[in-house]
């Protein structure tokens, strides 16, 4: 137990050392938001901070697919179980397929929900559980 605590707080320094060390290191920096990318391209050699970059997009991806896979699940799961007491597996999973795309569009469209094409969309949800 005292392994695992003394392991998060060095993890969850790391961070904070960053933001410490950049403000150090580059005192005029415009915008402090910018201190990781501005070491990037100061202190790493070119396939460095390409590998870099990319690990920055993949965290970013990721955690955006964890924030729209997560309402959809809580979707199919909490609220569709409420309205569908003997939902199976099978529909679950559809209804989970279902509702990511249009997480994504009411993230990028958010007066979208409110048109007709989304009434629409929820009748031929609701056909196709049956």
């Amino acid at each position: 137990m005292y392994i695992t605590t003394f392991l998060y707080i060095t993890i969850a320094m790391i961070p904070v050392m960053l933001g410490i060390a950049g403000s150090v290191l580059m005192p005029g920096i415009s915008d402090p938001e910018f201190i990781l990318p501005a070491f990037g391209i100061k202190y790493l050699p070119p396939l460095a901070m390409a590998v870099f970059v990319g690990a920055l997009f993949s965290a970013l991806m990721s955690s955006a697919d964890g924030g729209i896979l997560a309402p959809a699940s809580i979707f199919s799961q909490n609220i569709l179980k409420t309205f569908k007491k003997n939902v199976k597996e099978k529909q679950f999973l559809w209804a989970t397929r279902w509702k990511y795309p249009r997480i994504q569009e009411e993230v990028w469209h958010p007066g979208f929900p409110f048109s007709q094409t989304r009434t629409l969309e929820w009748e031929k949800f609701f056909e196709g559980i049956k």
